[in-house]
């Protein structure tokens, strides 16, 4: 099961050259490829990248690259403290831990603090 962060899967679905040529190798027909719903929210708070035009647009994009969506629990949630480095980081981003955690995922992100958290499960996409 491969999760994709916001940032990444911003990057996956609109091919750009940001995403590393062995991650995009990696999640180009990967039938285990997840967004989660969290970062619908994100992107519709933060709009990453306007190009897509919204909620809706990554959300039916995503549906139509085949990738499935990854609802969260308040179980998978209330993960917070198995995190500690985390606890001033971005709330999406330690959700998105906390749901990759949960459920034994690779989650792909390019965000420095996460990767520094040097967990094997947590992958570079710039790579």
């Amino acid at each position: 099961m491969i999760l994709l962060d916001t940032q990444t899967l911003v990057w996956y679905l609109t091919a750009d050259r940001r995403l590393g040529p062995k991650a995009t190798k990696k999640l180009i027909g990967s039938e285990n490829l997840y967004f989660s719903t969290l970062s619908i929210l994100e992107y519709e708070i933060k709009l990453f990248d306007r190009s897509l035009g919204g909620q809706q647009k990554v959300l039916s994009a995503a549906n139509e690259a085949g990738m499935l969506e990854l609802k969260p629990s308040g179980e998978e949630l209330q993960r917070a403290l198995d995190f500690p480095a985390l606890s001033k980081h971005d709330p999406f981003d330690r959700a998105l831990v906390m749901q990759a955690s949960w459920h034994n995922a690779q989650l792909y992100t390019s965000d420095a603090k996460l990767l520094s958290l040097n967990l094997s499960w947590i992958v570079d996409s710039q790579l």
